[in-house]
């Protein structure tokens, strides 16, 4: 786990990297004025979701407004909800972003084999997942193969920063057509004597533009 507020780049990946211990928790027997009373002088990287235990492992999350909402006697276990969306520690970045966003929650709970709490992932880590994710699938679509920033700066630059950056990478495409262009003059008595021949360079095309597309 990470005390940052926000994910590194190093850790991005698996949903245990997102994730902070650092959280209100009480067991389901509590009632609201105990939480409440626990909550008073401590400090909370994530205070949105209360964790309810029962031995270390969780039974269910309580948001904050409905704790402050209920009477001081009324026990957890009858405000929590009861089946939460949770993670697994090694489910994908960007698929934890999407359960949390399909299910409306602010936040979403890590826990184990066991079914152990392992913590929960604030909302603000899922947002900037997104947007890498997002970063990345666009740049991925642009054919950068780098990083994004550098894929985001090429989209905003001027025409002659384009233009220097693109020319060189033209002229050798406009090279390679060429000898392609000689190398098929070569043979243009052969394909004179079966022209079924010349219809296959399209769909040589094609499908190198379409491995090449794929490996992004």
């Amino acid at each position: 786990m990470t005390d940052e507020t926000s994910p590194s780049k190093d850790l991005l990946g698996v949903a245990v990297e997102h994730a902070t211990d650092r959280i209100p928790h009480a067991e389901k027997t509590a009632t609201a004025g105990d939480v409440l009373a626990t909550l008073i002088g401590a400090r909370f990287e994530y205070a949105n979701e209360i964790a309810v235990l029962d031995d270390s492992k969780l039974v269910g999350l309580l948001p904050i407004e409905q704790l402050l909402d209920a009477l001081e006697d009324a026990r957890i276990d009858g405000l929590m909800d009861a089946d939460p969306p949770v993670v697994a520690p090694g489910d994908d970045q960007e698929r934890v972003a999407w359960k949390m966003a399909r299910h409306g929650e602010s936040g979403i709970a890590v826990v184990d084999d066991q079914g152990a709490l392992v913590g929960l992932i604030p909302p603000n880590r899922m947002l900037a997942v997104l947007l890498e994710e997002h970063d990345t699938n666009i740049a991925r679509i642009a054919g950068y193969l780098s990083g994004t920033r550098r894929a985001r700066d090429a989209a905003e630059e001027d025409v002659a920063h384009r233009l220097w950056h693109r020319l060189p990478w033209l002229l050798i495409g406009l090279a390679g057509a060429m000898g392609s262009a000689g190398l098929m003059g070569a043979f243009d008595r052969q394909l004179e004597d079966k022209v079924l021949i010349a219809f296959f360079v399209p769909a040589v095309a094609y499908l190198a533009d379409a491995v090449g597309a794929h490996d992004l």
